[in-house]
């Protein structure tokens, strides 16, 4: 919460800062703008009210006796309408600057926040994501080390005692690992080379992997993918699949089935994975590819294991490889996850 108040403090003095700088330079434009203005009508002025050139003086003299007696009040009279001309444009000037500064202002406001909006995004994204890998990686060490504390407690410590606490920290071990290493695929912003990938031959790799944990649940994962080739990261593809079949298991009920079917259309591949196990509500649908966002309380009503990290990480794989992966659901039985990705 403190950390989330710091952020909106620090956007909104960015903000504001920010929108010092855009209001001073559109004032600067604006009277120098306004000074050409002035010095452009006053030469005008000048140019058409400029006194009487001395030979036509001299003409009027002679044609017009009064000319000489009206001359001064001539004189005056066209310095009166200069003065007159002048004071108008620097009150029309003045009142011009004052709007500028005031709609400047507020345009600059609401251009700043924009500009900054995503810095803003990305700042909480981040805050949120730190926040909870250090959950993450508080509750492994957390049991690791209460059980190694327990164990230390006791006066004589068997062999057999021995033997459980380190196999139950080697476990927590292994789940560190595997969630240090989703953290930094995560975290990782290299480029992935393209090349010609035959999708039936990844969708075979991906399922060799996960077949073990379909057995365990005595499930089928059915396949029906013929062959296409795509323009992708070869393991990166494996990757996504297996995440999706990995999903797919531990949410559907034992021994139920999960399908694979892949198909062409509209110059792009798509690779769908089904599951039998309860929906995704469609409020959720939209946060399941969100980092440690996990549904378990609709899509379980036991413990399943994971970090929720996969689906999250699926999405950017695909992204990176410019395809899609979308989820389908009636938020009641059944939940289909595809994969789209460019045809070669």
């Amino acid at each position: 919460m403190k950390r989330g108040r710091r952020h909106a403090g620090l956007f909104e003095s960015t903000t504001l800062r920010l929108t010092v700088w855009y209001v001073t330079l559109l004032m600067m434009l604006s009277l120098l703008l306004s000074v050409v203005v002035y010095e452009v009508a006053t030469n005008e002025f000048n140019h058409a009210l400029r006194p009487v050139p001395p030979e036509l003086q001299q003409e009027l003299q002679q044609n017009n006796p009064l000319f000489s007696s009206n001359r001064n009040s001539f004189r005056a009279e066209r310095q009166r309408r200069l003065a007159e001309s002048s004071t108008r444009i620097v009150g029309s000037l003045v009142i011009f600057n004052a709007v500028v500064l005031a709609g400047g202002t507020a345009l600059s406001y609401l251009l700043a926040r924009r500009t900054l909006q995503p810095i803003k995004e990305a700042l909480e994204s981040q805050s949120r994501f730190a926040s909870d890998a250090a959950h993450e990686l508080r509750t492994p060490l957390s049991v690791m080390q209460a059980e190694i504390e327990v164990g230390l407690r006791g006066k004589q410590l068997s062999e057999t005692r021995s033997r459980d606490i380190l196999l139950s920290a080697l476990e927590e071990v292994s789940r560190l690992r595997t969630l240090t290493d989703s953290l930094l695929a995560l975290a990782s912003q290299n480029d992935l080379p393209k090349e010609v990938v035959e999708v039936s031959d990844a969708v075979k790799e991906a399922v060799g992997r996960l077949a073990p944990l379909a057995r365990t649940k005595q499930m089928s994962i059915q396949v029906n993918v013929p062959s296409m080739l795509v323009v992708a990261h070869g393991d990166s593809v494996v990757e996504v699949l297996s995440i999706l079949l990995d999903n797919a298991i531990k949410y559907a009920p034992a021994k139920s089935p999960v399908m694979v079917t892949g198909t062409t259309t509209h110059g792009a591949v798509t690779v769908s994975v089904h599951d039998e196990g309860p929906g995704i509500p469609a409020d959720e649908q939209s946060k399941v590819f969100e980092r440690f966002y996990r549904s378990d309380a609709s899509r379980s009503k036991q413990y399943v294991e994971g970090h929720g990290l996969g689906l999250s990480l699926a999405r950017r794989l695909s992204e990176e490889m410019h395809g899609e992966l979308t989820v389908e659901s009636d938020g009641k039985k059944g939940t289909t996850f595809t994969l789209t990705l460019p045809q070669k």
